[in-house]
């Protein structure tokens, strides 16, 4: 069947186009604030060099990315894992150069953004 329709994105109706069996979805807009920044966040040894990770729930998250570098100013921080529904994790048994660290940092993350990584932090490689 072949047909005119109008498909309403973000609240703006797009220009009517010829389309084949269209399905609309009324998906509503995200009308949260992002989470708050992710706090007590706490790192110990399970097993050989593998660490369990585990912070608090942060209201208004819907997921966690885990963050992580060597620079102990957080400016090399690059995403490590993402999407975590959980508020703990392992990392994957990396073991820093001598006279190096391991740093991580956890965002929380819903529908409108991210919680910032600290201050004055930013991702050098965003989650995506």
């Amino acid at each position: 069947m072949h047909g005119l329709s109008s498909l309403i994105v973000d609240g703006n109706r797009r220009a009517p186009e010829e389309n084949d069996d269209l399905v609309v979805l009324d998906c509503p807009a995200c009308t949260l604030d992002p989470p708050g920044e992710a706090g007590g966040l706490t790192l110990a040894i399970s097993s050989g060099t593998v660490a369990d990770l585990a912070w608090d729930a942060q209201a208004g998250a819907e997921t966690y990315d885990v963050y992580r570098g060597t620079a102990r100013d957080g400016t090399d921080l690059a995403c490590f894992l993402t999407g975590l529904t959980g508020t703990s994790t392992q990392d994957d048994g990396l073991v820093p150069s001598p006279g190096e660290g391991l740093y991580h940092v956890v965002a929380a993350v819903n529908c409108a953004g991210d919680s910032t990584l600290g201050d004055g932090r930013a991702a050098s490689e965003p989650c995506p």
